[in-house]
């Protein structure tokens, strides 16, 4: 008590005074006073709640019940104040503490948490914790209650909209298929207690056919998906709401742009531009002229797309990185034949927020422009390939992005060798980067190609004549040699982009265990291959500062190489140690080991790989674009190694 005494006065006298309050300052008070302190430290807090209007007169009443009402209370008002400062994890947070607490026979307390649950999970992304809060919502809502169980149904049918379009991994046709059913079924259900309930003041109708217009939209029920929202529209139109209406017009115009009536989302695009104030609704603004430049350049109209599209990245769009990737696409392409220099200029525009994995794609679109009519003759064959077999078309494109590959880094090479003439250093490392380059691309990119080249062949001749299994076996084989082809070719592109200085560094805030999470799932068939263990101790609210990308792409090489060289049930460990504003994410495995006289030369590119434990071959290119990139972004990469026993690579990374 006596320990806590002068911090308990000083806020109880600021109170006094009406002195206005730091709210998280009031909590930490509370959180650190004593049991028999906690009412004490309470009720300054609650008070500053209820002045913010996150809380009612009615929670005081907290204060004279036990310490777990009060608790209650406080954990309720906390979770609002993080809503209302735009602080969801914080909001997130304080309603999964106070969620245990509840009482079991306070259905109504326990809705109201797993709402806060729900919506800030739904916020920050992480749609399986707002499924599995709305799901229990669901089960606790008394049938009925129209108003209540359509408002959750409405939920999860956007939850599962938005878990269909996230999921990556696994048979994505049955994935997908399976969570826009379930969010169809959902939407369905609340439309159908919005119908069934009448009077509907707040437009709740209209909203949920909306919902489930854009649900339809992407199953590809594109006539069905119009069907109902011009429902919305007419109910939108009829109780006076202009806004929604021409915000579902313009909700309309992009399922019409599905259905490809070019003039129909040209018309009604351009009626909710016109009735759309710049000033006020920006983001709106934006969309609907990167939606009509997207039209117009669809339509092949490019002098009417140019403006359009130009006004949208001129400024700086709150879209994010996707449509503003499309935006410097489809400016490339009206200006194909108007500017070849401006749009080679626009695609490298699109090749720095373009995401990684999008690379194979990016290097096709961007060769257009510098060996001309070698690629379009290859797109040629792809297009008409694919009518025969798609595994085919795949293989084509393979050749063509190798055959980028092969012009970019050549070119990147021969640039750097002429600048750098009279630096012997340099001439001599850009010597040994060319000789390394051609080996892989001649040895270890070419070979695999041939060979499923030859697969191919073989099982077109013999397509009629192969047992199912046989096919589908090979067809498995095919796959995997295209994941890690794939993943070389990746290496390269991020080698030749660091290289020639496109490479750019963006830092940003983000949780380090989501990156890690997404990198695990692209390397799943590796590590079940192998039956490795992963350890995954990243503390789930590290937030660091770095460039995600890069962060990404180091650690998957790091992983890949620890699966590589451990041995076949062995086991990988992901953690983290805390060194002051640092922290260090370490990646270790108890395989092989390296000798010391292969640590001296680990990170140089003339090195080549090792073989793994079940005889995996690679480029050893991995390593070295991952120190590059470390050094880049002026971070490190630490090794630490005992032949026979096992390794641990690390990096550091800033942290919040």
């Amino acid at each position: 008590m006596k320990r806590n005494l002068p911090i308990l006065l000083v806020a109880l006298m600021m109170a006094a005074l009406g002195v206005a309050q730091n709210i998280d300052s009031l909590y930490n008070v509370y959180d650190q006073a004593s049991r028999r302190d906690k009412v004490s430290a309470a009720e300054p807090l609650l008070r500053a709640l209820i002045e913010e209007g996150v809380a009612g007169d009615d929670d005081t009443l907290a204060l004279q019940g036990d310490a777990n009402t009060l608790a209650i209370a406080i954990y309720k008002g906390m979770s609002l104040h993080g809503n209302a400062m735009g602080d969801y994890e914080a909001g997130l947070r304080y309603a999964e503490m106070g969620l245990p607490l509840v009482p079991d026979d306070s259905l109504v307390m326990r809705d109201e948490f797993l709402s806060y649950v729900s919506v800030f999970a739904f916020y920050l992304t992480d749609y399986d914790k707002a499924l599995n809060a709305s799901q229990q919502r669901l089960a606790i809502t008394d049938p009925d209650d129209a108003v209540a169980r359509a408002s959750v149904c409405n939920t999860l049918a956007s939850i599962y909209k938005e878990l269909a379009r996230k999921d990556d991994g696994g048979n994505l046709d049955t994935i997908e298929k399976y969570y826009f059913d379930q969010a169809l079924r959902f939407s369905e259900e609340a439309v159908a207690l919005r119908r069934e309930m009448g009077n509907d003041p707040r437009g709740l109708l209209a909203a949920f056919l909306g919902k489930q217009s854009e649900i339809l939209s992407n199953m590809g029920r594109t006539q069905r998906a119009l069907e109902v929202l011009d429902e919305a529209i007419a109910l939108d139109l009829e109780a006076g709401r202009m806004d929604r209406y021409y915000a579902r017009l313009a909700q309309k115009g992009h399922a019409l742009f599905n259905k490809k009536d070019f003039d129909g989302a040209r018309e009604v695009y351009r009626e909710s531009l016109e009735h759309t104030d710049k000033e006020q609704h920006l983001y709106t603004y934006q969309t609907l002229i990167f939606q009509l430049g997207t039209v117009e350049c669809a339509d092949q109209r490019y002098a009417d797309a140019i403006p359009y599209l130009e006004e949208y990245v001129g400024m700086n769009p709150e879209g994010g990185l996707a449509k503003l990737s499309t935006a410097y696409k489809d400016l490339a392409q009206c200006y194909r034949n108007i500017d070849p220099k401006k749009a080679l200029e626009y695609y490298e525009k699109y090749t720095q927020v373009a995401d990684s994995v999008r690379n194979q794609e990016l290097l096709g679109q961007l060769s257009d422009f510098q060996v001309k009519y070698e690629t379009a003759e290859k797109e040629r064959q792809i297009v008409e390939q694919q009518s025969v077999i798609e595994r085919r078309g795949i293989l084509m494109r393979m050749w063509a992005i190798i055959a980028i590959v092969m012009v970019v880094a050549l070119a990147v090479i021969t640039y750097f060798a002429i600048r750098d003439r009279k630096q012997k250093k340099e001439l001599q490392r850009l010597n040994e980067t060319r000789s390394r380059l051609f080996s892989i691309i001649t040895h270890d990119l070419k070979s695999p190609v041939a060979a499923q080249n030859q697969v191919l062949k073989t099982m077109c001749k013999n397509y009629d004549k192969l047992p199912p299994e046989v096919v589908k076996e090979q067809c498995f084989m095919l796959c995997d040699s295209s994941d890690a082809l794939n993943e070389q070719i990746l290496n390269l592109v991020q080698w030749a982009r660091t290289e020639t200085g496109r490479m750019s560094i963006e830092p940003a805030f983000f949780r380090l265990a989501d990156e890690v999470n997404d990198s695990l799932r692209q390397l799943k068939d590796i590590v079940v291959a192998k039956r490795i263990v992963v350890d995954n101790q990243v503390p789930a609210d590290l937030i660091v500062h770095a460039d995600r990308n890069v962060v990404g792409v180091v650690l998957r090489n790091l992983v890949s190489n620890a699966v590589k060289f451990s041995y076949e049930g062995g086991t990988v460990a992901i953690t983290v140690s805390d060194e002051g504003a640092r922290c260090r994410l370490a990646v270790t495995d108890h395989g092989t080991g390296i000798s010391p006289a292969k640590m001296q030369q680990l990170f140089n590119v003339t090195v080549r790989s090792a073989k793994g434990t079940a005889g995996e071959l690679g480029t050893g290119l991995g390593l070295y674009v991952s120190k590059l990139m470390m050094d880049k972004a002026g971070s490190d990469i630490k090794v630490e190694s005992t032949e026979g026993q096992g390794s641990t690579f690390s990096f550091s990374l800033e942290k919040q």
